[in-house]
Protein backbone atom coordinates (compact mmCIF):
# COMPACT_ATOMS: atom_id res chain seq x y z
CA UNK A 1 0.00 0.00 0.00
CA UNK A 2 1.09 3.63 -0.67
CA UNK A 3 2.36 5.69 2.12
CA UNK A 4 2.71 9.67 2.33
CA UNK A 5 4.77 11.86 3.96
CA UNK A 6 2.46 15.34 3.75
CA UNK A 7 2.38 18.82 4.87
CA UNK A 8 -1.16 18.64 6.11
CA UNK A 9 -3.14 21.61 6.47
CA UNK A 10 -5.19 22.37 9.78
CA UNK A 11 -9.12 23.37 8.09
CA UNK A 12 -11.30 22.93 11.44
CA UNK A 13 -10.30 22.33 15.18
CA UNK A 14 -13.00 21.73 17.45
CA UNK A 15 -12.58 21.72 21.46
CA UNK A 16 -14.52 18.60 22.76
CA UNK A 17 -13.48 18.93 26.28
CA UNK A 18 -11.29 20.93 28.22
CA UNK A 19 -8.30 18.54 26.71
CA UNK A 20 -9.68 16.98 24.17
CA UNK A 21 -9.77 18.15 20.72
CA UNK A 22 -10.95 17.24 17.16
CA UNK A 23 -8.56 18.47 14.59
CA UNK A 24 -9.68 18.26 10.90
CA UNK A 25 -6.87 18.61 8.30
CA UNK A 26 -6.93 19.03 4.87
CA UNK A 27 -5.11 15.61 3.12
CA UNK A 28 -6.70 13.91 0.62
CA UNK A 29 -4.01 11.69 -0.50
CA UNK A 30 -4.21 9.85 2.80
CA UNK A 31 -8.13 10.05 2.94
CA UNK A 32 -8.47 8.42 0.23
CA UNK A 33 -6.96 5.24 0.93
CA UNK A 34 -7.19 5.06 4.46
CA UNK A 35 -8.79 2.17 6.23
CA UNK A 36 -10.60 2.09 9.51
CA UNK A 37 -8.14 0.93 12.36
CA UNK A 38 -4.75 2.19 10.53
CA UNK A 39 -3.26 5.68 12.21
CA UNK A 40 -0.85 8.61 11.00
CA UNK A 41 2.13 9.27 12.80
CA UNK A 42 2.01 13.69 13.34
CA UNK A 43 4.90 16.09 13.85
CA UNK A 44 4.19 17.59 16.97
CA UNK A 45 6.61 20.28 17.37
CA UNK A 46 8.87 23.04 15.08
CA UNK A 47 12.16 22.30 16.42
CA UNK A 48 13.62 18.66 17.91
CA UNK A 49 11.39 19.02 20.82
CA UNK A 50 9.55 17.02 20.86
CA UNK A 51 11.86 14.75 18.77
CA UNK A 52 9.85 11.71 17.34
CA UNK A 53 6.47 12.01 15.88
CA UNK A 54 3.06 11.07 17.73
CA UNK A 55 1.03 8.30 16.45
CA UNK A 56 -3.34 9.34 15.61
CA UNK A 57 -5.99 6.85 15.10
CA UNK A 58 -7.16 8.24 12.32
CA UNK A 59 -10.72 8.98 13.61
CA UNK A 60 -12.71 9.99 10.43
CA UNK A 61 -12.48 10.41 6.66
CA UNK A 62 -14.77 12.95 4.58
CA UNK A 63 -15.40 13.24 0.70
CA UNK A 64 -13.34 16.76 0.53
CA UNK A 65 -10.30 14.77 1.52
CA UNK A 66 -9.99 15.30 4.98
CA UNK A 67 -8.49 13.49 8.14
CA UNK A 68 -9.83 13.61 11.19
CA UNK A 69 -8.15 13.30 14.57
CA UNK A 70 -9.19 12.70 18.21
CA UNK A 71 -6.35 14.81 20.40
CA UNK A 72 -6.49 14.46 23.83
CA UNK A 73 -3.94 16.99 25.79
CA UNK A 74 -0.93 15.03 27.98
CA UNK A 75 2.15 16.99 26.96
CA UNK A 76 3.70 19.34 24.86
CA UNK A 77 3.65 17.52 21.32
CA UNK A 78 -0.32 16.62 22.07
CA UNK A 79 -0.63 20.51 23.16
CA UNK A 80 1.41 22.21 20.40
CA UNK A 81 -1.49 20.21 18.03
CA UNK A 82 -4.12 21.87 20.17
CA UNK A 83 -2.55 25.04 20.16
CA UNK A 84 -2.68 25.32 16.13
CA UNK A 85 -4.07 27.94 14.42
CA UNK A 86 -6.60 27.35 11.12
CA UNK A 87 -4.06 27.44 7.94
CA UNK A 88 -1.00 25.78 9.52
CA UNK A 89 0.69 22.61 8.79
CA UNK A 90 2.17 19.62 10.31
CA UNK A 91 4.06 17.13 9.35
CA UNK A 92 1.79 13.73 8.61
CA UNK A 93 3.01 9.85 7.51
CA UNK A 94 -0.07 7.64 6.72
CA UNK A 95 -1.89 5.78 6.29
CA UNK A 96 0.23 2.95 8.76
CA UNK A 97 -0.35 -0.49 9.89
CA UNK A 98 -3.39 -3.17 9.40
CA UNK A 99 -6.69 -1.92 9.73
CA UNK A 100 -9.70 -3.95 11.02
CA UNK A 101 -10.89 -7.37 9.11
CA UNK A 102 -14.23 -6.84 8.04
CA UNK A 103 -14.08 -10.30 5.76
CA UNK A 104 -14.96 -12.04 8.50
CA UNK A 105 -18.10 -10.23 8.17
CA UNK A 106 -21.20 -13.14 6.91
CA UNK A 107 -24.85 -12.88 6.55
CA UNK A 108 -24.45 -15.70 9.46
CA UNK A 109 -23.25 -12.59 11.66
CA UNK A 110 -25.98 -11.77 14.00
CA UNK A 111 -24.20 -8.58 15.51
CA UNK A 112 -21.37 -6.73 15.56
CA UNK A 113 -20.39 -4.93 19.12
CA UNK A 114 -18.17 -1.94 18.85
CA UNK A 115 -16.70 -1.48 22.19
CA UNK A 116 -14.36 1.48 23.00
CA UNK A 117 -13.25 2.79 26.34
CA UNK A 118 -12.48 6.17 26.46
CA UNK A 119 -10.02 7.65 23.73
CA UNK A 120 -10.14 4.39 21.94
CA UNK A 121 -13.48 5.48 20.38
CA UNK A 122 -11.20 7.05 17.88
CA UNK A 123 -10.50 4.79 15.34
CA UNK A 124 -14.44 3.31 16.17
CA UNK A 125 -16.28 6.01 14.49
CA UNK A 126 -14.09 5.42 11.36
CA UNK A 127 -15.06 2.05 11.24
CA UNK A 128 -19.18 3.12 11.90
CA UNK A 129 -19.10 4.86 8.94
CA UNK A 130 -17.99 2.15 6.47
CA UNK A 131 -20.50 -0.40 8.75
CA UNK A 132 -23.04 2.12 7.67
CA UNK A 133 -21.67 2.77 4.72
CA UNK A 134 -21.95 -1.37 3.85
CA UNK A 135 -25.81 -0.74 5.05
CA UNK A 136 -24.98 -2.78 8.36
CA UNK A 137 -26.18 0.05 10.56
CA UNK A 138 -28.74 -2.73 12.26
CA UNK A 139 -26.72 -5.47 12.46
CA UNK A 140 -24.29 -2.94 14.95
CA UNK A 141 -24.45 -1.90 18.23
CA UNK A 142 -22.07 0.47 20.13
CA UNK A 143 -20.92 -0.21 23.29
CA UNK A 144 -19.19 2.64 25.29
CA UNK A 145 -17.44 3.13 28.54
CA UNK A 146 -15.63 5.04 30.69
CA UNK A 147 -14.74 6.10 34.42
CA UNK A 148 -17.21 8.71 34.47
CA UNK A 149 -19.96 10.49 31.98
CA UNK A 150 -17.46 13.33 31.00
CA UNK A 151 -14.88 10.69 29.98
CA UNK A 152 -17.77 9.05 27.09
CA UNK A 153 -16.79 10.87 23.52
CA UNK A 154 -18.12 10.88 20.20
CA UNK A 155 -21.56 9.20 21.92
CA UNK A 156 -24.11 11.31 19.61
CA UNK A 157 -22.17 11.00 16.44
CA UNK A 158 -22.43 7.28 16.76
CA UNK A 159 -26.54 8.05 17.39
CA UNK A 160 -26.19 10.44 14.19
CA UNK A 161 -25.49 7.71 11.54
CA UNK A 162 -28.22 5.56 13.48
CA UNK A 163 -26.27 2.92 15.70
CA UNK A 164 -27.91 1.77 18.99
CA UNK A 165 -25.70 2.55 21.53
CA UNK A 166 -25.26 1.68 25.36
CA UNK A 167 -22.90 3.74 27.27
CA UNK A 168 -21.74 2.39 31.22
CA UNK A 169 -19.57 4.16 33.59
CA UNK A 170 -17.41 3.26 36.68
CA UNK A 171 -19.46 5.88 38.76
CA UNK A 172 -22.53 5.27 37.31
CA UNK A 173 -22.62 9.04 36.42
CA UNK A 174 -24.16 7.40 33.08
CA UNK A 175 -26.22 4.91 31.70
CA UNK A 176 -25.02 1.74 33.94
CA UNK A 177 -22.55 1.54 36.43
CA UNK A 178 -20.11 -1.19 36.16
CA UNK A 179 -17.62 -2.15 33.03
CA UNK A 180 -18.45 -2.89 29.51
CA UNK A 181 -17.68 -6.42 29.54
CA UNK A 182 -21.56 -6.00 31.65
CA UNK A 183 -22.65 -4.71 28.47
CA UNK A 184 -21.45 -7.62 26.32
CA UNK A 185 -22.49 -9.83 28.71
CA UNK A 186 -26.47 -8.76 28.46
CA UNK A 187 -26.04 -8.64 24.63
CA UNK A 188 -23.97 -11.13 22.94
CA UNK A 189 -24.32 -14.32 24.89
CA UNK A 190 -27.82 -15.03 23.42
CA UNK A 191 -26.54 -13.99 19.54
CA UNK A 192 -25.46 -16.55 16.78
CA UNK A 193 -21.88 -16.10 15.64
CA UNK A 194 -21.35 -11.93 17.24
CA UNK A 195 -18.24 -10.21 16.61
CA UNK A 196 -16.45 -7.81 18.41
CA UNK A 197 -14.98 -4.97 17.61
CA UNK A 198 -12.77 -3.26 20.32
CA UNK A 199 -10.16 -0.32 21.31
CA UNK A 200 -9.50 1.07 24.77
CA UNK A 201 -7.35 1.24 27.40
CA UNK A 202 -5.23 -1.91 28.05
CA UNK A 203 -7.11 -3.46 31.09
CA UNK A 204 -10.51 -2.89 28.99
CA UNK A 205 -9.16 -5.37 26.31
CA UNK A 206 -7.62 -7.59 28.41
CA UNK A 207 -11.17 -7.95 29.96
CA UNK A 208 -13.24 -8.17 26.65
CA UNK A 209 -10.58 -10.41 25.48
CA UNK A 210 -11.24 -12.62 27.98
CA UNK A 211 -14.79 -12.23 27.76
CA UNK A 212 -14.67 -13.42 23.99
CA UNK A 213 -12.58 -16.01 24.84
CA UNK A 214 -14.77 -17.88 27.26
CA UNK A 215 -17.31 -17.48 25.01
CA UNK A 216 -16.11 -18.40 20.97
CA UNK A 217 -16.47 -14.83 20.15
CA UNK A 218 -14.57 -13.79 17.47
CA UNK A 219 -12.76 -10.22 18.72
CA UNK A 220 -10.42 -7.64 16.85
CA UNK A 221 -8.87 -5.09 19.16
CA UNK A 222 -6.77 -2.10 18.05
CA UNK A 223 -3.94 -1.37 20.17
CA UNK A 224 -2.62 1.37 22.03
CA UNK A 225 0.70 1.75 22.68
CA UNK A 226 3.93 4.05 22.75
CA UNK A 227 5.59 4.13 19.00
CA UNK A 228 8.46 5.91 18.09
CA UNK A 229 8.95 5.61 14.23
CA UNK A 230 5.74 3.95 13.30
CA UNK A 231 7.18 1.71 10.55
CA UNK A 232 8.49 -0.95 12.65
CA UNK A 233 12.52 0.49 12.13
CA UNK A 234 13.01 1.31 16.21
CA UNK A 235 11.17 -2.00 17.71
CA UNK A 236 9.73 -0.15 20.75
CA UNK A 237 6.55 -0.82 20.34
CA UNK A 238 6.79 -4.88 20.71
CA UNK A 239 3.73 -6.62 22.03
CA UNK A 240 3.92 -10.99 22.84
CA UNK A 241 2.01 -13.16 21.58
CA UNK A 242 0.41 -16.79 21.84
CA UNK A 243 2.39 -17.90 19.02
CA UNK A 244 5.14 -20.07 19.72
CA UNK A 245 6.37 -19.18 16.57
CA UNK A 246 7.01 -15.57 16.90
CA UNK A 247 6.64 -14.42 20.58
CA UNK A 248 6.30 -11.07 19.79
CA UNK A 249 4.52 -8.53 16.80
CA UNK A 250 4.63 -5.10 16.40
CA UNK A 251 2.08 -3.16 16.82
CA UNK A 252 3.01 -0.45 14.07
CA UNK A 253 3.34 -2.79 11.36
CA UNK A 254 1.48 -5.98 12.12
CA UNK A 255 -1.26 -4.19 14.05
CA UNK A 256 -2.58 -1.76 15.25
CA UNK A 257 -5.59 -4.37 15.19
CA UNK A 258 -5.02 -8.25 15.81
CA UNK A 259 -7.53 -11.15 16.36
CA UNK A 260 -7.51 -10.58 20.47
CA UNK A 261 -6.80 -14.01 21.15
CA UNK A 262 -3.20 -13.80 19.53
CA UNK A 263 -2.01 -11.58 22.41
CA UNK A 264 -0.57 -13.13 25.21
CA UNK A 265 -2.37 -10.55 27.96
CA UNK A 266 -1.08 -12.17 30.95
CA UNK A 267 2.44 -11.24 30.07
CA UNK A 268 1.08 -7.52 29.30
Amino acid sequence: MSLFDIAAELVRCDKITASIFQLTFREDHIASIAVPGQFVMVKTGTGRDPLLRRPFSIHQVTQDGEIVLLVRVVGSGSRFLAQLKIGERVQMLGPLGNGFNLSVLSSDTSLIALVGGGMGVAPLLFLAEELERQNLVAKTKVFLGARFKDELLCLYAFKQLGFSVQCITDDGSSGQQGVVTELLRQNLITQHRPIVFSCGPGAMLKAVSSFCRQNAILCQVSMETSMACGVSACLGCAVPTTNPDRKYVHVCKNGPVFDSQEIAWDQM
